[in-house]
């Protein structure tokens, strides 16, 4: 598993592209699919080790049921659709079998516009297809003090993409 996560000055660093030189990253040989979580905090496991975030969890999950995967962690606390657009290219070259999209909440949580957050993750989504990779995209929610019209104005994003682009949702 790579685990490729990064707080604080890194992880800004990490967004304009490639993880920087030198960032710590764990790898173990898998067999199997190799699955890539571009996410934000969530996936990253956010104040947890690196092997109770949910990517590691399920790996271990999956092998101990006889369907052992190599799932990396590419989520960093903070990112945003545009963060992972910007670093989709490193991810790419590192020949993934499926990508899981689960970016957007923070996003969201920031108010900004819902038609960049479509455009953004439509392009991770539609770009990871183009190598013949294939995409899970997981949904968000935001909190009710958005106000109603944001707020469901930011779910009908995943929703459309997800029926566009025929992804497992």
């Amino acid at each position: 598993v790579l685990q490729a996560g990064c707080a604080g000055e890194e992880a800004s660093a990490s967004r304009a592209g490639e993880p920087e030189r030198g960032a710590t990253v764990e790898a173990t040989a898998a067999a199997g699919p190799k699955v890539v979580f571009l996410g934000d905090s969530l996936t990253a496991g956010l104040h947890l080790p690196a092997d109770q975030a949910y990517p590691a969890v399920l790996e271990r999950e999956l092998a101990a049921h006889g369907a052992p995967f190599e799932l990396v962690n590419a989520g960093i606390s903070g990112d945003t659709t545009a963060g992972g657009l910007a670093r989709l290219d490193w991810l790419l070259e590192q020949d993934p079998d499926w990508h899981v999209v689960a970016l957007g909440a923070n996003d969201g949580l920031r108010g900004l516009p819902v038609t960049s957050i479509d455009d953004n993750l439509r392009a991770i989504c539609e770009r990871a297809l183009a190598t013949g990779t294939s995409v899970s995209l997981l949904g968000m929610r935001l909190p009710p003090n958005y106000g109603v019209d944001y707020s469901e104005a930011f779910a009908r994003v995943f929703d459309s993409i997800a029926e566009d682009l025929e992804l497992p949702y």
